[in-house]
């Protein structure tokens, strides 16, 4: 999954790896889900856009190099079970961003 998040970056969407940052990623064989908490409901319906899921969709099967790969994005109400996730925990989407910040020499400024 980490690939994938790094593909988007190369595409120029780093967008699309923020809204994903918070999603709990599952994957079995070739059943791929995006499932986001019901509390972030304007990420599931950004990343549910066509055009967003396709870019996501190409870009995880060019990491894989698996083009039957099928990817649902969900959103759910239920306890998600932390173990089957496949995405970093937040803190180190959080180090990623100030590390390609300091590298193209962006300024960033968090609040805790």
């Amino acid at each position: 999954w980490q690939a994938t998040l790094d593909g988007l970056v190369k595409k120029n969407r780093i967008d699309l790896k923020m809204l994903l940052s918070p999603a709990i990623i599952e994957a079995k064989d070739q059943d791929w889900k995006i499932i986001f908490s019901d509390d972030l409901k304007a990420h599931y319906q950004n990343i549910s856009e066509n055009e967003n899921k396709q870019i996501i969709l190409e870009t995880l099967q060019e990491v894989t190099s698996d083009v039957k790969i099928e990817l649902a994005v969900e959103i759910s109400e239920a306890k998600i079970d932390e173990e089957k996730n496949l995405n970093k925990p937040e803190l180190q989407w959080i180090k990623d961003v100030r590390q390609m910040g300091k590298d193209l020499n962006i300024p960033i400024e968090m609040e805790e």
